[in-house]
């Protein structure tokens, strides 16, 4: 997940409205700042995790005002991505995820973020464009009712056909046949094959951590197994909180951080 935390311009006031955190009437990104910190708060608290029913109520207000007043989409969408796809339970809240796609795409249009753009990276323009992108994808392939599943994926292309044309991505972008194929690092990588899953055979990295897979495991067992929770210590120290896993499942460290 990408996120760009930025004050806001100097002409531009916050304004206090019936939101429990101070928003911009024009700047999105101001407002996105604010609302991820808000909530991030509330979803680490005491490590849950989680949103609360409560909480999550919070999220629908704010999700509701986001689709009457632009300039709060984005602060919602990412919301949304990074905090509330999942109930306590460990359910799936299926319209948060439609909705969190249908808000990043509407941001698009609240921003300075037309294909043409010449103030791309400035408005934070690829989250915008890529994440709506990805999560209509994954809304197609994981929709039962046919002629739903179309309207996803129809939308997962027409994004891509977007992203396709920004003139930044000119010389990479023939290779993003898929919503899936999108990697803003062939930028900087040009000619490299972009692709979500790698054979590990081909990826340096991939046979090294393979074939000392039980180096790793072992010190793992070791820590997870010590009496003084040193686990929970490293995770307390962890400074990049966010997951997508659901409540109770996966539980991570990082120990490379990437830039």
């Amino acid at each position: 997940s990408f996120l760009v935390l930025l004050g806001p311009p100097a002409a531009t006031a916050p304004q206090p409205l019936s939101l429990p955190f101070q928003y911009s009437t024009d700047f999105d990104l101001y407002n996105q700042g604010e609302a991820v910190t808000y909530f991030e708060e509330k979803f680490y608290h005491e490590n849950r995790k989680s949103l609360t029913e409560d909480e999550l109520r919070e999220v629908d207000s704010l999700k509701d005002r986001a689709f009457k007043e632009p300039v709060l989409a984005l602060a919602a969408a990412q919301v949304l991505y990074m905090f509330a796809w999942f109930r306590p339970s460990g359910q799936i809240i299926r319209e948060n995820v439609v909705a969190a796609a249908q808000l990043f795409e509407s941001s698009i249009s609240a921003s300075r973020c037309s294909a043409q753009s010449p103030e791309w990276n400035e408005w934070a323009c690829d989250i915008r464009w890529m994440h709506s992108a990805l999560l209509y994808n994954w809304l197609a392939e994981t929709e039962r009712d046919a002629p739903l599943s179309q309207v996803f994926m129809s939308k997962a292309y027409e994004l891509l056909a977007g992203l396709r044309s920004v003139p930044r991505y000119a010389g990479v972008s023939d290779r993003w046949v898929t919503p899936l194929h999108v990697n803003f690092n062939s930028v900087k990588f040009p000619g490299r094959p972009t692709r979500p899953i790698w054979d590990t055979n081909k990826v340096a990295i991939g046979r090294f951590l393979e074939e000392n897979h039980h180096i790793f495991k072992a010190e793992l067992e070791s820590i997870l197994n010590d009496h003084r929770g040193l686990f929970q210590e490293l995770q307390r120290h962890d400074p990049s909180r966010e997951h997508l896993a659901t409540p109770g499942g996966w539980e991570t460290v990082r120990v490379v951080r990437y830039h």
